[in-house]
């Protein structure tokens, strides 16, 4: 139905994405990124289709070029001169399969709040609206506070911690002086859910509402 609109317009936006979007839950990466391209050259100020530029560059391993996009986004973002985006907290940097997961990853443009994040990776089954669990590179008030306090950061660094959340757990996998690399990170992300990267320590939740705390 959209080709077919497509054919008759080669203007017409929401057919085009429509299209890009059916090729990309397909796996044809090739022909979404040409799809979400020519959105992106008809209405630049649609920044819909450029973070979708941005996924599917990720899913053909064209990173570099990715990283190019996203600093596009991020220079559209404090501009403020697209009002959608400008209001917008995040973006999803990345969506790939792993095994019967499908993972989401949000990217956070600034880092807000007590319980701030700079990454976020949503698990799910693959084909399947269940979240199972999310494992996220945060920088949180407090953890910062005890840092500087026991001087475990130099020269006021932001520390960052890579968690995971779990229904009835919570485990750090790794502390970080300034800001990580996305590839660092993702590689990590990885490891935790084929269940191949090592915790730190870990909280569990009991039927009495207690925690246990175990360093691992």
């Amino acid at each position: 139905m959209f080709e077919k609109a497509v054919q008759i317009d080669a203007k017409f936006i929401d057919a085009i994405y429509n299209l890009a979007q059916t090729q990309q839950i397909l796996g044809e990466h090739k022909k979404a990124l040409t799809l979400f391209g020519d959105v992106f050259n008809l209405k630049p100020q649609d920044w819909r289709s450029l973070v979708k530029i941005i996924q599917e560059l990720h899913a053909l391993k064209q990173y570099s070029k990715a990283k190019q996009k996203i600093d596009l986004l991020y220079k559209l973002h404090k501009n403020n001169k697209i009002s959608q985006l400008s209001d917008s907290k995040l973006f999803m940097r990345e969506q790939f399969i792993i095994k019967d997961k499908k993972v989401f990853v949000l990217e956070y443009f600034k880092l807000t709040g007590d319980r701030a994040l700079k990454y976020n990776f949503i698990v799910k089954k693959n084909n399947s609206t269940e979240q199972l669990f999310n494992i996220s590179l945060g920088s949180y008030t407090d953890t910062n506070e005890i840092a500087k306090e026991t001087k475990q950061t130099k020269n006021n660094s932001k520390l960052y911690h890579l968690d995971g959340y779990y229904p009835n757990k919570h485990i750090t996998y790794g502390f970080f002086e300034g800001e990580p690399d996305y590839k660092t990170i993702r590689k990590m992300a990885i490891n935790v859910i084929i269940g191949k990267q090592k915790s730190l320590s870990s909280t569990t939740k009991t039927d009495s509402g207690a925690t246990i705390n175990m360093q691992q």
